[in-house]
């Protein structure tokens, strides 16, 4: 049996220690998935709300 961890979610934080007066973090509108592999079974693939989307 497989165990899920919980996938990283972004939080506020502080900007980097520099001297620029701005910030931004990368925001790409991809998939958030979680994998499990291995054990000579088929891979199965997970969202955060633990949906398989294995076959999308």
């Amino acid at each position: 049996m497989s165990r899920l961890i919980a996938p990283m979610i972004a939080t506020a934080g502080p900007p980097p220690g520099d001297d620029r007066p701005w910030s931004f973090e990368m925001k790409y509108d991809g998939c958030r998935l979680l994998a499990s592999v291995g054990g000579g079974r088929e891979p199965v693939l997970w969202t955060r709300n633990l949906n398989v989307v294995t076959a999308s």
